[in-house]
């Protein structure tokens, strides 16, 4: 069987008709190859693994290849081991063909855009900040899911130039709040696998510049940190943005890779945890501790508590009541255009409508 690759680390192959009734056999069995971590020289790799089946013939070798992909995405996102493309996703996988070009018309359309979510001191309702997020109103398919078009910016390695795109429009933002002599601290996401970029920080350091913002208001959140662990260049970067005077969040402190391993490899001046504990701490003790630990561990390294996903006052006043210090969530602030932000920056969240 002759196996495809590309540098993403997508695999494809063609299995003869006769074997299809053998496919989740097959599957299973190249699954259990990766259930413990391979060792390459000193290092232990945890390898994650999902597929894709397209046994559909119609259209081009590379229209076949998208349709399957289109089925790995779901795999991955439903955690399936595998799933298999049905015709109701023909859509899709166009979509997943042509993603590459559709995003660079995106981003010189205007298609994507900047929304910002209001982030508040919680013991005195002030303004502190603010997170700069891409959206992407498609002309035909309308409002794409942020994790949706990321993932797939990702794979295609598009992910870099969408960063910049959103790091310019955020820095240059903040700039005009901040001339309105409102200071407030902008935060950007940051994939961690962005890190190994060399220019990274020059790049940054130009922006602050040309728009005249002062470094120490720009926050990076770092997610993904499990990618840091084995990069050199990863660990150098986030050294020289501390030492541009750049904030360091850790983001979606709680989950997946972000736990007490890499608070060592990110000296972070915030810890934001995570929506889903916050939004749930109200009925579910386990939550409430690891929200308080959290508060807790965050001021023990001298570093600022945030809470993402707070949707009511009750939340709010419950982190008032552990000592968490910025708060962010529907409750005090959506995601909106920047024309709606600078038109409410003097109105008080219990003011406003969420």
């Amino acid at each position: 069987t002759t196996l495809h690759h590309d540098l993403d680390g997508t695999f494809a192959w063609l299995v003869p008709y006769y074997q299809h009734s053998q496919i989740e056999g097959q599957l299973a069995g190249l699954a259990a190859l990766f259930n413990a971590p391979l060792t390459i020289g000193e290092l232990r790799v945890d390898v994650a693994i999902a597929f894709g089946v397209n046994d559909e013939f119609e259209g081009s070798n590379a229209q076949r290849l998208a349709a399957a992909l289109v089925a790995a995405e779901r795999a991955i996102r439903t955690r399936s081991l595998w799933t298999k493309y049905t015709s109701r996703q023909k859509e899709d996988a166009g979509w997943q063909l042509s993603f590459h070009s559709q995003l660079e018309d995106a981003l010189t359309g205007g298609d994507i855009w900047v929304a910002f979510q209001p982030q508040y001191a919680i013991a005195t309702n002030k303004l502190v900040g603010v997170e700069a997020l891409a959206r992407w109103t498609h002309p035909t398919r309308g409002p794409i899911p942020p994790d949706e078009f990321i993932v797939q910016a990702e794979k295609s390695q598009d992910i870099y130039r969408l960063t910049l795109f959103v790091m310019d429009q955020a820095i240059r933002s903040a700039a005009q709040i901040n001339d309105r002599g409102v200071h407030i601290n902008m935060s950007v996401n940051l994939s961690a696998s962005l890190l190994d970029h060399s220019d990274l920080v020059g790049t940054i350091r130009v922006m602050l510049t040309a728009h005249h913002l002062p470094p120490e208001r720009l926050t990076i959140e770092i997610t993904e940190t499990a990618q840091i662990e084995n990069s050199r260049q990863a660990r150098q970067t986030l050294a020289q943005l501390r030492r541009s005077g750049i904030r360091l969040s850790i983001d979606d402190y709680g989950t997946g890779q972000s736990n007490l391993e890499y608070l060592t490899e990110i000296e972070a001046d915030e810890i934001k945890i995570d929506k889903r504990f916050v939004m749930t701490m109200r009925d579910s003790q386990r939550n409430l501790e690891v929200v308080k630990s959290t508060i807790d561990l965050a001021h023990r390294l001298g570093a600022v508590a945030v809470a993402e996903g707070i949707e009511d006052a009750e939340t709010m006043a419950l982190l008032e009541d552990l000592g968490c210090d910025v708060g962010q969530g529907y409750h005090l602030g959506k995601p909106q255009l920047f024309s709606e932000l600078t038109a409410t920056l003097s109105t008080t969240p219990q003011n406003r409508t969420a």
